[in-house]
């Protein structure tokens, strides 16, 4: 009996100093800040390392994927269909965006930051309990965005270091890059954004950047011959939009040599309707093509005996690319206005949001009551929304519920 009590106690001093090391992932809002978890959105340690390692030698070892304990019943709380469970996307982002990630810490015990996102392939919760494991969060490992403000551009983990910040809690931001190609709408296929802490209080975490290894004392690195750590796991829902510079100058090309070698007698005036080609949908180049045969019958001679009047020749040529010769005169207004509102709806609110911006980044688009927003940049600009009940919040550069949002 009196050796059942000592190794009771012993566990219980020996929890007791990990629990103090607890933390989460804010920004965006994991589950369990949320929910507001047990009224301890800090404490998913997934049992806590003596549950965790099952007697196995770290990393070896077993935890609920949002940091429930691997044997509580499923489906656990914060996986889909638990208590704790939403599905509400917390972090709206464009594909292969620069995302920031904010960590709150309510205790300093060092260690380092891994975050991980695992698409889900459907929007119910079968999906998500058939799909969602740690394999599938390895196929998307994020890294650190070569960008001002970040750690280690590259590094897949935020390195905490042996120095404590000067204020409780302690908050780390992180400027991590989304891989190309990888999308979803939230609706057809949903992400889940996995956050992870390894603290460094018992052990040093392997393969540490010497710049941060410093003042771990003689505890000796994570594995065979040191105490097993404390982690902790997250899980945040997000969307992921797929996004790109504009397409309109593409077309601009295109159109100009297309008609220039199909009337060798007109080569001439042809570059004066290439303004009007320019603001032409991208089908106009196509259906350009069969207009050599009709355009010698009557057209072109017409309009080469009134030389001194090449203006109204615009309006007659993107007529002739799709209607036959009788109809030029009646739809020559219409297209001329028509195609010039259709290829600038998307890009041109962006472009000339952005052309009066000193820096670069995302903006809420005030006018819209912040229901879409801007992203300028150097090498282009773009135009998204939000998802439906959700405003951006230019702060944090991401769709928040409304009542986050100050537009």
């Amino acid at each position: 009996m009196k050796g059942y009590l000592l190794l009771a106690l012993a566990c219980a001093l020996f929890n007791a100093h990990f629990a103090e090391a607890h933390g989460y992932l804010n920004i965006p809002k994991a589950r369990n800040v949320l929910a507001n978890s047990d009224y301890c959105p800090q404490c998913l340690s997934a049992g806590g390392p003596f549950t965790v390692s099952g007697g196995q030698v770290w990393p070896a070892g077993n935890h609920g994927l949002c940091g429930d304990a691997f044997s509580n019943p499923t489906p656990r709380n914060h996986e889909a269909g638990g208590k704790y469970w939403t599905g509400k996307i917390t972090g709206t982002y464009a594909e292969g965006q620069v995302i920031k990630l904010t960590t709150v810490l309510t205790a300093y015990h060092k260690g380092r930051l891994g975050f991980k996102i695992c698409k889900i392939n459907g929007g119910t919760k079968a999906d998500e309990n058939s799909q969602l494991t740690q394999a599938c969060f390895d196929e998307n490992i994020l890294v650190q965005a070569n960008v001002d403000g970040a750690q280690r551009p590259g590094d897949r983990y935020h390195h905490l270091g042996p120095n404590a910040p000067t204020t409780s809690p302690y908050t780390y931001v992180s400027y991590y890059q989304l891989p190309p190609g990888l999308t979803c709408d939230g609706v057809n296929s949903r992400c889940i954004l996995q956050w992870y802490y390894l603290t460094g209080n018992s052990c040093t975490p392997p393969n540490e950047p010497a710049e941060y290894s410093g003042g771990f004392g003689s505890i000796g690195e994570c594995g065979k011959n040191s105490p097993y750590p404390e982690e902790f796991w997250n899980c945040a829902d997000v969307a992921i939009t797929s996004g790109g510079p504009s397409s309109s100058p593409s077309p601009v090309p295109s159109p100009v040599p297309s008609p220039s070698p199909s009337p060798s007698p007109v080569p001439s005036p042809e570059p004066s309707p290439s303004p009007a080609l320019k603001s032409s949908p991208p089908p106009s180049p196509t259906s350009s093509s069969p207009s050599p045969s009709p355009s010698p019958v009557a057209s072109p001679s017409p309009s080469q005996s009134p030389s001194p009047s090449p203006s109204p020749e615009p309006s007659p040529s993107p007529v002739l690319k799709s209607p036959p010769p009788p109809s030029p005169t009646s739809p020559s207004p219409s297209p001329s206005p028509s195609p010039s509102p259709s290829p600038s709806s998307s890009p041109s609110p962006a472009s000339s949001f952005c052309a009066g911006k000193t820096t670069y980044g995302f903006f809420a688009d005030k006018a819209n009551g912040c229901k879409s927003y801007y992203r300028c940049e150097a090498t282009g600009s773009w135009f998204f929304s939000c998802p439906s009940g959700l405003l951006f919040n230019e702060p944090i550069a991401t769709c928040d519920w409304d009542y986050n949002v100050k537009c």
